[in-house]
């Protein structure tokens, strides 16, 4: 079967649902191309801006997220074992670098043989 783009692992459907969507796309770019570059808008008082509803929901939820945030299990497990993990790790690394640190300074371990001469 010969397919005049030279796509040969879409069908004909698939192809022409890309193509659709290709040209829906680019419909709807030219509307936004158009309405922004459209000088009258400042006779109208709107001034360049374009109101876009998706992009007003999304910043009315993040304005309003915590007015409407309610606690479960999962969001108080999240940060114990997040700020939990990090004070152990924290915790064990403390540890070994003061034990480190003690025995180069009581001398048990010579400065030929130290790790980090440098640090």
């Amino acid at each position: 079967m010969y397919n005049k783009d030279g796509q040969y692992d879409a069908s004909f459907r698939e192809q022409k649902l890309v193509a659709d969507r290709a040209k829906l796309r680019a419909d709807l770019r030219a509307e936004f191309v158009k309405q922004y570059t459209n000088p009258y808008n400042h006779m109208k008082g709107e001034g360049g801006y374009l109101f876009d509803p998706a992009m007003q929901r999304w910043m009315s939820m993040r304005a309003y997220q915590y007015d409407y945030f309610k606690p479960t299990l999962k969001t108080l497990v999240y940060p114990i074992i997040v700020f939990g993990s990090i004070g152990i790790l924290t915790y064990v690394l403390t540890k070994a670098r003061n034990k480190r640190e003690k025995s180069y300074r009581t001398g048990e371990v010579s400065y030929r043989d130290r790790k980090f001469k440098f640090i």
